[in-house]
């Protein structure tokens, strides 16, 4: 699961490996113009990870 801002959205789920995270945020979620940061973390065996800072450009 992903949480943006520290909220769990709902959605397809990632996939990741060991490196890389692939995620496609719900269309309409983030205002307009899209142009903003992010907190992006995800759940791991039920637990938040450390929330990294996403731009967000259009």
């Amino acid at each position: 699961m992903v949480a943006v801002n520290y909220v769990p959205i709902a959605g397809e789920a990632p996939s990741w490996d060991e490196n890389v995270v692939i995620l496609e945020l719900p269309a309409g979620m983030l205002g307009e113009p899209l142009q903003e940061t992010v907190w992006i973390s995800l759940f791991v065996d039920g637990m938040e990870t450390n929330a990294l800072p996403y731009h967000i450009v259009k």
